[in-house]
């Protein structure tokens, strides 16, 4: 029999202390909607397209959707370790057609917006460019530079951004905290206003427009539903980085939009974002600081708005390579986005597919300005929110379905809720948006509303219909949708090529519960005795490979002095007998309950002596039927007699007991077969011999008549 040594140790995890914490997300988080990003842009564009007064009281309803999103999504989004991220969630709720129809809108939608992102640095820089140069740039030069940039440090590992992200983001708090307080120190008429805060103002222009817009603000926060296998402890840190990097989001608007209200009062803020345009933070500004400063002050915010925009480009590209990946390790792309190269590193494809379609989606639809087509913002931004009422109404089915294991409301009761919440106010926000895209579409474009149709339910069709193909002519990689994902680790593929949580190999002995036998089979090793091997599997002999596969015996548990986990030794001297009770060897001369000669044809099977119960090799050849047992009679307590004999102790001796009429007694006190092998005959009373014959040395007895 083969040994076995010791399993070594797990190896320890040297990358553990690089895994993801909840600063690391929030900090990735709030990187892909900077605060400045959304002062500049998303607070002046609610203003201008809602036109309402109480623009600051939409910004805290939109807070409040999604902390509720986040309460239900969050339930099931940190279960799932896949960095796949939302459409995995979608997968295991919906089921997994619908799943991959949510990654093909949630990919267009990324493509779209980072698309957004790049027209809107490339405008930046070509204003701040001819600011201090006088020089005019065109768009694709700022296009291709964003898109080369992000593309490099998109390879980087997630921990060594932090720093980077890090310092952009306290640049950006800073200077919106100045620039709010700047606002409310030079507030309209020399006294704040806060009438923007009254509901009544809600009522004024279009409320449900001005919700969409807010909601846009904060497109990028989900993406921390990719990062599940990298973190450090997902159950903690992905509910509390998104609930911050919500609340942030939503403080900066409510702050800013109540700034603007401020400095230029509650009732002028929509009609100057009406004449402005795009242009209103900068005319705000000069209100500010004055004329004389404006130019330095704007150049100085425009260089800090370039680097928060151009941290969000990479953001981004981290979220989509990590969904990309996560689709190509379930099978839906080609396995060779994720295969290392040569020198282990992760294919360079997998990073510049997405920068490329997303720096044509720049090229082809901003303008001069930098200004992208806005029904391509609508339908990126409302076909990710329509995904993530997906993920939502499939947060809300999984729970139902009673695969949560926490309870109360803050278990799965609530979580339920939370979702279902989310789910219903997404939709609705959706729906409303859909039905209203020539509302939000600033650039008036003819057939905006097909467009952004197009945009979401073409691909969301197409990802449903191959799901479905797939499923026919290829079920294995069907099942594996949502539930393969890559293994724990950083960004790069010689790392997610190992995890953490893999099992450390065990050696062959210790892994397997059978070890190696001998190719020659042992004597008497099966139930069937040589020859008497039935048709069927075994035609030719069940020992001809062994009864196990590969030529393998089950570990014997009585071998003597065998070593290894699976080879227990109670037994040194072999195998016990367990029929000793009394652990005293009956007499090596005393006579078998057959005499020589006298057993009945058939009653022992073959292989077996009429001595004992065991054959020459020393196990049974076969295993013997349960003794039939018959409920004692009324008054009878059948007791079991131990044959007196003289070379045993006086303590085990028993005075012989009265048998019964018509049975022949013994010596012992027991009834045994005559010589010619017939049983004694039945007694008077009626009554049969009780008892029946066994193998195992066990007598005929008869209860004794009290």
């Amino acid at each position: 029999m083969a040994t076995s040594s010791a399993a070594p140790p797990p190896p320890t995890d040297s990358r553990q202390f690089r895994r993801l914490r909840t600063g690391h997300l929030l900090i990735l988080l709030l990187v892909t909607h900077t605060p400045l990003t959304v002062l500049w842009g998303a607070v002046p564009e609610s203003y201008r397209s809602g036109q309402v007064e109480a623009s600051p009281l939409v910004w805290a309803f939109a807070g409040i959707v999604l902390l509720g999103f986040v309460f239900g999504y969050s339930g099931l989004a940190k279960r799932l370790r896949h960095p796949g991220g939302v459409y995995v969630q979608v997968a295991h709720g919906l089921g997994r057609p619908i799943g991959v129809g949510a990654a093909a809108v949630m990919l267009v939608a990324y493509v779209g917006l980072m698309g957004a992102l790049y027209s809107f640095f490339a405008g930046v820089l070509k204003g701040l460019v001819l600011s201090l140069f006088d020089v005019e740039i065109p768009i694709a030069v700022g296009v291709v530079f964003c898109a080369v940039g992000g593309v490099l440090l998109s390879r980087l590992r997630p921990r060594r951004l932090v720093p980077l992200f890090s310092v952009i983001l306290v640049i950006q708090l800073i200077t919106v905290v100045v620039t709010m307080a700047a606002a409310f120190s030079s507030p309209a008429g020399g006294t704040v206003s806060y009438q923007s805060l009254e509901p009544g103002g809600l009522l004024t222009g279009s409320f449900g427009v001005a919700l969409v817009l807010a909601l846009m603000a904060s497109a990028g926060t989900e993406t921390a539903a990719n990062y599940t296998a990298e973190l450090a402890n997902p159950v903690r840190s992905l509910p509390r980085a998104t609930y911050l990097s919500y609340a942030v989001t939503t403080a900066v608007g409510v702050g800013g939009a109540l700034a603007v209200s401020a400095l230029v009062g509650p009732t002028n803020a929509t009609a100057i974002a009406q004449q402005a345009g795009p242009a209103l933070f900068p005319v705000l500004v000069a209100q500010v600081v004055g004329v004389e400063n404006a130019v330095l002050v704007t150049n100085i915010l425009m260089a800090v708005l370039l680097t928060g925009v151009f941290g969000a480009t990479v953001g981004l590209q981290g979220a989509l390579v990590r969904q990309l990946a996560g689709l190509s390790s379930d099978g839906v792309l080609p396995p060779a986005l994720i295969r290392p190269n040569a020198r282990g590193k992760r294919p360079l494809v997998l990073n510049v597919a997405h920068p490329v379609a997303s720096g044509l989606v720049a090229l082809l639809f901003a303008d001069e300005a930098g200004a992208l087509k806005s029904w391509v913002t609508i339908g990126c931004t409302l076909g990710l929110f329509a995904m993530l009422t997906l993920a939502s109404l499939s947060a809300t089915v999984w729970f139902l379905r009673g695969e949560a294991d926490e309870s109360g409301f803050f278990g799965w009761e609530g979580q339920v809720v939370a979702a279902a919440f989310s789910a219903v106010t997404l939709f609705l926000i959706v729906v409303y948006g859909l039905t209203h895209i020539p509302a939000l579409d600033t650039s008036d474009t003819s057939g905006a509303t097909w467009y952004v149709l197009a945009l979401i339910f073409l691909p969301f069709v197409l990802g449903v219909v191959a799901t479905l193909v797939m499923r026919e002519t290829r079920p294995e990689v069907y099942a594996k949708i949502g539930r393969g994902g890559l293994p724990d680790g950083d960004s790069e593929a010689d790392e997610l090529a190992t995890s953490s949580r893999a099992v450390a190999p065990q050696p062959a002995a210790a892994a397997t519960r059978y070890a190696a036998y001998p190719a020659a089979p042992p004597p008497s090793a099966g139930p069937y005795a040589a020859g008497q091997n039935p048709s069927g599997p075994y035609a030719d002999g069940p020992y001809a490979e062994g009864p196990y596969p590969g030529n393998l015996q089950p570990v014997d548990p009585y071998a003597a002095a065998q070593p290894g986990p699976h080879s227990p030794v109670p037994y040194p001297a072999g195998p016990p007998n367990q029929y000793a009770a009394l652990a005293h060897p009956e007499p090596a001369n005393r006579p078998g309950p057959y005499p020589a000669g006298a057993t009945p044809a058939g009653a022992t099977p073959a292989g077996v002596n009429a001595a004992g119960p065991y054959p020459a090799s020393g196990q049974p050849e076969a295993p013997y039927p349960p003794l039939p047992q018959r409920e004692a009679p009324a008054g009878d307590i059948p007791r079991p007699r131990v044959p007196q004999d003289a070379s045993w102790p006086d303590a085990l001796n028993r005075p012989a007991v009265p048998q019964r009429a018509g049975a022949e007694p013994t010596p012992d006190g027991y009834t045994w077969w005559d010589d010619n092998g017939e049983r004694a005959p039945e007694p008077d009373d009626g009554r049969p011999a009780v008892g029946s014959r066994s193998l195992d040395r066990r007598r005929w007895d008869n209860t004794p008549e009290r």
